[in-house]
């Protein structure tokens, strides 16, 4: 591992920096935060994670304390596995599982007769056909590692993250896509390749894939000015609304109750 857990609300830490009291200044009225900025929303956004029982995690690199960053693991049904790919000999992946171990996976019992009727479909010739797929398809999990990280070239936060299959594996690009939900793949698909890339985690020195912060600024810039003049808002909980869905990660809606209820 190259990095640690810390306590972001200790005020003893050299981390700590003691939330904003002015408004909304210029440089995030043009989509941009400081790093400063950028560390005390982060400290915000923190105290509402413990508020709403997030899994949020501030982490710090082993070779300089100064570098840190957001971090949430997560665990997600894989919905693109269809019960053909369940029931069928091979199961995707190259991984073949006994039907003991699929039924302990899923914690369902089931026999191998209701398995066959599942994958057979329905009508008159099939005696099982009440047996919905639903009641026999084993779940498949996939584990979400979500990192933001400020870019000091872009003068924004950055989300990267990877994505592991069940045999520990991680997606690629193509699969990693393939999970994008349709509303923003037909919206991105002419910028896919540039919007959604593989590049080195800034830290950890290893490949993460990350959404680029090319367009950040332009996003945030219309975001920031929906908000009425004077009213505080969390900068990441904004960004990490409108960009977090694209990849699986939805941010409660009570992180943005919770900003307004309690701003920065």
């Amino acid at each position: 591992m190259n990095d640690t857990l810390i306590d972001p609300q200790n005020e003893q830490n050299p981390l700590f920096i003691a939330p904003p009291t002015y408004t909304i200044p210029y440089i995030m009225a043009a989509g941009l935060i400081s790093e400063d900025e950028f560390l005390n929303f982060t400290q915000h956004f923190l105290s509402l994670n413990v508020k709403n029982r997030d899994t949020w995690e501030l982490r710090e690199s082993i070779f300089d304390k100064k570098e840190v960053y957001l971090y949430k693991r997560v665990s997600v049904v894989d919905k693109l596995r269809s019960c053909d790919q369940v029931c069928g000999s091979v199961p995707p992946d190259g991984v073949t599982k006994t039907h003991s171990q699929l039924t302990e996976d899923s914690d369902v019992v089931t026999t191998e007769e209701e398995e066959d009727s599942a994958c057979l479909g329905s009508g008159a010739d099939n005696p099982s056909s009440e047996i919905s797929t639903t009641d026999t398809t084993v779940p498949v999990h996939l584990v979400y590692e979500y990192h933001i990280v400020y870019s000091r070239s872009y003068n924004v936060p950055v989300l990267y993250f990877n994505v592991y299959k069940p045999d520990g594996s991680m997606m690629s690009l193509t699969e990693v896509w393939d999970r994008v939900p349709g509303v923003y793949r037909d919206r991105l698909q002419q910028d896919r390749w540039t919007f959604l890339t593989q590049q080195e985690h800034p830290i950890l020195g290893r490949p993460y894939f990350q959404l680029h912060p090319c367009h950040t600024a332009d996003l945030m810039e219309q975001v920031v000015g929906l908000f009425p003049p004077g009213q505080h808002s969390n900068y990441i909980v904004s960004w990490l609304s409108a960009v977090g869905p694209v990849v699986g990660l939805d941010l409660p809606l009570n992180f943005a109750q919770m900003t307004m209820d309690d701003p920065p």
